[in-house]
């Protein structure tokens, strides 16, 4: 069996020199200068103390990785969700109510070493995967995808939403329906033609 070695941690997002954010504080000028670019990130929530290791050293029980192409956009996005944002309105009650918890709430970015994915070796045909590639969207939902996995969920809540293909569609479609003021089809999928 072959394995998959990539280092990888995540890094605090700054909002000022030294400082990690602080949700709910608000994007600031050196959160434009630093994450107005693409990144896998994560909100990770750590509920309480637990023994003699500091709060923030404490392993998280629950997380969101997220893409995106810019981060500084994403999160004013968290901060003032749109009526459209239905990801954005879920995660922002999520963390308005860990924060009335007194839940300690990080966002942080994923760092990750350079690494090729060999498509033909005989050709010597491989893609690069690396950070300063993050613009490409494919990457970026790799490495969400790649992060996601690596949090066991046995000991720690996920909170991204997966849909199947299907799923996925049969909302979209619902929200398109709504947008364009048609009415619900009411459609019996276990019904049978007699």
């Amino acid at each position: 069996m072959k394995e998959l070695d990539i280092d990888c941690a995540w890094a605090p997002v700054i909002s000022s020199p030294n400082t990690p954010y602080a949700y709910p504080r608000p994007v600031n000028e050196y959160i434009d200068e630093n994450y107005s670019k693409a990144a896998v990130y994560r909100w990770a929530f750590v509920k309480g103390r637990h023994g003699s290791i500091p709060e923030a050293m404490q392993p998280p029980q629950a997380v969101y990785v997220g893409e995106t192409e810019n981060l500084a956009r994403r999160l004013r996005g968290y901060l003032y969700p749109g009526p459209s944002q239905a990801t954005s309105k879920r995660m922002k009650a999520y963390l308005d109510e860990e924060l009335k918890h007194g839940t300690l709430i990080t966002l942080a970015i994923l760092r990750f070493e350079n690494f090729r994915i060999i498509i033909d070796r005989e050709k010597r045909d491989s893609r690069l995967v690396a950070e300063f590639g993050l613009g490409n969207p494919f990457i970026r939902k790799l490495m969400e995808n790649f992060a996601v996995i690596a949090h066991d969920p046995v000991t720690c809540d996920i909170l991204n939403k997966s849909m199947n293909p299907i799923e996925r569609r049969r909302a979209k479609a619902e929200k398109a329906r709504e947008r364009l003021n048609l009415p619900a089809m009411n459609v019996d999928l276990e019904a049978s033609e007699d």
